[in-house]
């Protein structure tokens, strides 16, 4: 029985502004050492984990074939800075240095690469995606959350916190509009019982995306997986994600259809 390609995973720093950001490249090892398709995973705004949150899984994308590459904003985990010196504009150019390093990596074939958003990561991605819409060739967002355009200077902790305070003010969010200029395939997931999100912000997504899965009987920290429900939940965004990936990115036999058009093709 094949075991599979051999993978290599790096600890990679790269500075962003004044801050040394610490990150993850995985690879699977080819023949050639050639490059393969690959994906960039964002991750939320959690105080406690950044990158980690996608270790194991960083690995199965790679068994799959697919390098990737995932970084710790400031005052996260091993990054250097504070967390209360950190935005979302901030955030959105430290996602545009960690493209450029992917890309410049050598790992990436990088007319196949795809992105994965989660939680916080989708307000900010917003902007890497739509400066990069012809680049990426898949988009996954993960329980996206989306911020009034008052905020994106606004740094982390109370001057953030007043921002969003006003439960009308996401309505101003200018993501919607760039997650609209995308015309690759695009994949959402989101929890059915979500306590974070407002329910009018879901909606608003699923009017954008092209198919849409609701994770039954859980909530919007599902990714912890420290319970049945949740880990049954991040297993399905793995699994349906990884399906996804391979259509747009693997196969060399895909097309890439007009957004509009690829409903019923919905996993």
């Amino acid at each position: 029985m094949s075991q599979g390609p051999e993978i290599v995973a790096q600890n990679i720093n790269f500075e962003s502004g004044e801050n040394i950001l610490k990150g993850s490249l995985v690879y699977p090892v080819t023949g050639e050492d050639k490059p393969t398709p690959g994906v960039l995973l964002l991750h939320g705004g959690s105080k406690t984990y950044g990158h980690s949150i996608y270790k194991s899984w960083q690995l199965e994308l790679a068994h799959l074939g697919l390098s990737n590459f995932t970084f710790s904003h400031q005052g996260i985990e091993e990054s250097s800075g504070r967390l209360e010196n950190d935005s979302l504009n901030q955030r959105a150019e430290d996602c545009e240095r960690a493209l450029d390093f992917f890309l410049g990596s050598g790992k990436l074939k990088t007319d196949r690469l795809g992105v994965v958003l989660l939680s916080m990561s989708s307000h900010y991605g917003a902007r890497l995606v739509a400066n990069n819409r012809n680049l990426f060739k898949a988009l996954v967002a993960i329980a996206p959350a989306a911020y009034p355009k008052e905020s994106e200077g606004e740094l982390f902790g109370e001057p953030f916190r007043k921002a969003i305070l006003d439960k009308n003010a996401w309505k101003s969010a200018d993501v919607f509009r760039l997650y609209g200029m995308f015309r690759n395939p695009s994949r959402l997931f989101y929890p059915e019982n979500e306590q974070i999100i407002m329910a009018e912000i879901q909606e608003r997504y699923k009017g954008i995306f092209e198919s849409c899965t609701r994770l039954e009987a859980t909530d919007h920290y599902f990714m912890k997986a420290d319970t049945p429900e949740r880990a049954r939940a991040w297993e399905v965004v793995k699994r349906q994600s990884e399906e996804f990936l391979k259509r747009y990115l693997i196969d060399r036999s895909c097309k890439f259809p007009n957004p509009r058009e690829i409903q019923s093709n919905a996993f």
